[in-house]
């Protein structure tokens, strides 16, 4: 499945991809439009893709990832990655922000580069459809556009960081948008791994605490 990216909305192009990457095959507007399982599941159903990929990875996606490891390293780095999806227009931080929330490495292996690329494609996706076109989107339409991403944030909360992310205040962007997600992303994981007894709340002593202030670094 990590072949295929999301669909893009009607009448919106994909931008082109630098350094010979090709545009994923679409999966149409519904997926976008029924809400995809992101929010608290989202962090564990992203950890179950990655394993299923051990061992299996596709083709078309390894050779996308060749094409950017110049120097057959086996890894890149989120550097390389924006400067793959320049025409998305998102920073290297939201970029090591979304590879946060996929994986626990400070760079983009074979494994980790298919999901990497299908969250970016989603979010672009619904993105697209709120902005109707436009460069960026209003506080309403963030709203709009994660909910259709079935992520759980209370407003206030995601008003927060629309002011953090909004840097100059003109509307986000995607690259702005981007890193809500990925911080939302984030958060996901870490409900996952701290709360083990799975009640939705965290109990913390100090090294808890330390150890979970340690992403947000």
């Amino acid at each position: 499945m990590f072949n295929q990216g999301y669909g893009m909305p009607q009448g919106q192009g994909m931008p082109q991809m630098g350094m010979g990457m090709q545009q994923p095959m679409g999966m149409g507007m519904g997926m976008a439009q029924q809400g995809m399982n992101m929010g608290m599941g989202m962090a564990q159903q992203g950890m179950n893709m990655m394993g299923g990929m051990m061992g299996q990875v596709d083709p078309m996606a390894m050779a996308r990832f060749n094409a950017l490891d110049s120097d057959h390293s086996g890894s890149i780095t989120v550097q390389e990655i924006q400067k793959a999806y320049q025409q998305f227009k998102f920073s290297a931080q939201s970029a090591k922000l979304l590879l946060q929330a996929v994986s626990d490495k400070t760079f983009i292996d074979a494994q980790t580069f298919p999901i990497f690329d299908q969250y970016i494609m989603s979010f672009y996706n619904v993105f697209m459809q709120c902005s109707m076109g436009q460069q960026t989107i209003q506080a309403p339409q963030v709203q709009q556009a994660v909910m259709m991403l079935n992520f759980k944030v209370e407003q206030p909360t995601l008003m927060a960081l629309v002011q953090k992310y909004d840097a100059d205040k003109r509307g986000v962007e995607f690259g702005e948008f981007m890193s809500i997600c990925a911080y939302l992303l984030i958060t996901s994981k870490l409900m996952t791994k701290f709360d083990q007894k799975n009640a939705g709340v965290l109990t913390l002593d100090m090294n808890g605490l330390q150890a979970l202030g340690l992403w947000f670094l």
